[in-house]
């Protein structure tokens, strides 16, 4: 009997032993789980851990501390591996609407990041702003975004009037002197052009009072118009125009300037791209990184695009007064040779960092609009015998 009882002894210790240890019982649970073994056919498959996964685990632990420091449950999935808890424990964050309490799990709930909410919002509200301020230009069709009225832009010029005089009142020439005579000239048959073509009056403003203002300078090779009608020429660009008709080129080009208002579009675009630069700056683009593809991507080419614009009006206006479109295009060549610096790669940068086209671009796009502005110079009732008064004039 002794032979028999002991051997099933020795068989039950350890089975007793078993169970009434729940650690060794645990720790057999885990060796079978690692072998593959599980009942939930999600985790039939060992694979490693990814730093998502890593992540998870940190967060639950740290968790954890919480709860308990609460008074909450330590570990609500005993028996599970530590590996495995991640995935699980996203799942009842979801469904256990009881414990997201803490910070961590509501904004694990909700999906939803502050920044990205407003980023949305800035967005929605700066697109349909944009698209209720869009407008075509009359003259060529052309779409642009401008939230200025012509009454704002009047005010800005009168502002810049005012600094221009205070800068330039000692080299103002007098009503007397032959430039101005001849400016004065020329400006009252591009204005009178103007009318002709029904340019001049805006559609909510009044008809533009224009003033002539020569300025003594002949190193300055540039002329301007500000809004309200103040012309401004330096006396640098009148040897490179060489002739009235010349010098029609360079004032119808700056009159169309203000008939189209590209001031006001430049101040309406500074406003998108400030727009921009904000938004690329909450997606975490640099400032000014942001601030310097934007002027590449889009100050810069649409600065190019309102030059070439006033060009083509340019020609159009020009043409109207009866003065020969062709020298729209010897005048370009005249400033090309002054200012070519011999290298393409120079202006292939120009081409691309300039806030207007390259001259040989210039010349290129009006010798494309030349057929039509000629036949409006033949059309509008300009006469042989004054074409040639104006080539005698412009060789006189």
């Amino acid at each position: 009997m002794q032979a028999v009882d002991a051997p099933t002894m020795i068989t039950m210790l350890p089975r007793v032993r078993l169970v009434a240890d729940p650690c060794s019982w645990l720790s057999i649970q885990r060796r079978v789980s690692r072998r593959g073994f599980h009942s939930d056919p999600l985790f039939c498959r060992q694979v490693p851990r990814s730093h998502g996964e890593e992540f998870a685990e940190i967060l639950r632990e740290r968790m954890q501390k919480q709860w308990k420091e609460q008074g909450l449950p330590r570990d609500r999935w005993p028996g599970l591996p530590s590996q495995r808890r991640p995935v699980r424990l996203q799942k009842s964050m979801r469904i256990d609407a009881d414990v997201g309490n803490g910070p961590q799990l509501r904004g694990i709930q909700s999906g939803h990041h502050p920044r990205l909410i407003l980023l949305l919002v800035v967005l929605g509200g700066a697109g349909v702003y944009y698209i209720f301020h869009l407008e075509q230009v009359p003259a060529t069709g052309r779409w642009r975004f401008i939230d200025i009225t012509a009454q704002e832009e009047r005010k800005m010029g009168e502002q810049a009037f005012q600094s221009t005089l205070q800068q330039y009142h000692a080299q103002i020439l007098p009503s007397s002197s032959p430039a101005v005579h001849q400016v004065e000239r020329v400006a009252r048959r591009i204005i009178r052009a103007c009318e002709k073509l029904d340019m001049q009056r805006t559609h909510d403003a009044q008809p533009t009072q224009w003033t002539i203002h020569v300025i003594q300078d002949p190193n300055q090779k540039n002329a301007f118009v500000l809004p309200g009608g103040h012309i401004f020429i330096f006396t640098g660009i009148l040897p490179v125009c060489q002739s009235d008709a010349g010098l029609a080129t360079v004032m119808s080009h700056e009159i169309s300037h203000q008939l189209a208002r590209h001031s006001a579009e430049k101040v309406a675009g500074s406003k998108v791209l400030f727009a921009a630069a904000f938004i690329l700056e909450m997606m975490g683009l640099d400032i000014g990184l942001s601030r310097i593809l934007l002027n590449l991507v889009m100050n810069l080419p649409n600065s190019r695009k309102i030059e070439s614009e006033a060009d083509e009006l340019g020609l159009r206006i020009m043409s109207q007064a009866c003065y020969d479109p062709h020298e729209a295009v010897y005048f370009w060549q005249r400033m090309d040779a002054g200012e070519r610096s011999g290298s393409g790669i120079a202006e292939t940068a120009m081409a691309l960092l300039s806030t207007h086209p390259v001259n040989s671009k210039r010349i290129s796009k009006i010798k494309e609009w030349l057929p039509e502005a000629l036949d409006q110079f033949q059309a509008n009732g300009c006469s042989e015998s004054e074409r040639f008064m104006n080539l005698v004039r412009s060789g006189s």
